[in-house]
């Protein structure tokens, strides 16, 4: 539970020294996790062995 209280004061203090609105920082979290989804796709990608076989 303190962890849940302290990220929430995190939060809130680092969004306020910023001046952003929830808005934006909604928007901060979509795009930060569609480029990590990005990179691990690419990176898997790379890692995958092709074989022969199509399946």
């Amino acid at each position: 539970m303190k962890l849940i209280q302290w990220h929430k004061s995190f939060v809130e203090r680092a969004q306020k020294e910023m001046g952003i609105s929830n808005y934006v920082l909604y928007w901060f979290g979509f795009l930060e996790g569609a480029l990590v989804m990005w990179i691990f796709m690419k990176v898997f990608s790379l890692m995958r062995v092709k074989s022969e076989f199509p399946f």
